[in-house]
């Protein structure tokens, strides 16, 4: 965790954003001690985002507590107090975004045949600046060979997304290479600079999926549009 993190809180269900502040989530340093900072609601995400207003220590425990006082919009209470903890390290993030490191596969049998047309892997990000973003990255076999490039863009507020990269399943069983597939050359970059920028080289690495298992018979790559 860099000294200077975004903190999102996802709920299941929409809140009252009245009561998503800094009494009701807190940040402490080590003694208890309360950091400064902001609060806001990401209705896009249905989570709260506390920015810290000043940067934190290098290498420190930090814990977050989200209280009772977080109300949905019925007005129900959170069931319970909920508290984790971090330990930062000693960079500082200086771009408005960047690749958490977080990743999962997911492939997905659209027409219910036994067979995978797509196979999307999902990238969790940070954004710090409204605006566009565009990710995009390949897939490769084991011996490097290229099985195919996707890219993804869309405006973001301020928050923590999970990114959908979405590659043809027709395209990985014509390849006839076993997996695991790796996700290589990841570039999230601010669309009007593509010079500001966060990279990933041999980012991930699939589940060790066959080619037999993919559909080759045709080719639905669907809009994914985030929820």
């Amino acid at each position: 965790m860099p000294r200077n993190p975004l903190i999102q809180l996802n709920f299941s269900e929409e809140m009252n954003s009245t009561s998503v502040n800094t009494t009701s989530i807190q940040l402490l340093a080590p003694g208890n001690v309360p950091v400064p900072g902001e609060i806001i609601y990401n209705y896009e995400v249905n989570g709260a985002v506390y920015s810290p207003t000043i940067e934190l220590s290098p290498n420190t425990a930090y814990i977050v507590q989200a209280s009772t006082a977080l109300r949905d919009l019925n007005l129900n209470a959170l069931e319970a107090p909920k508290e984790w903890s971090f330990t930062t390290s000693a960079l500082t993030t200086t771009t408005p975004m960047r690749i958490l490191g977080n990743y999962v596969d997911e492939p997905m049998d659209l027409d219910r045949n036994g067979k995978y047309d797509l196979l999307t892997i999902y990238v969790d990000v940070e954004i710090r600046e409204r605006d566009y973003y565009n990710m995009n990255a390949r897939l490769i076999d084991n011996a490097g060979n290229l099985i195919q490039w996707r890219p993804t863009e869309d405006f973001f507020g301020v928050g923590v997304y999970r990114l959908p990269l979405t590659y043809d399943g027709r395209t990985i069983g014509a390849s006839r290479a076993n997996g695991p597939y790796t996700l290589d050359s990841v570039n999230f970059y601010l669309v009007e600079n593509a010079l500001i920028a966060d990279t990933r080289d041999n980012a991930y690495k699939t589940f060790a999926y066959k080619p037999s298992q993919f559909d080759t018979r045709q080719i639905f790559l669907p809009v994914i549009q985030r929820g």
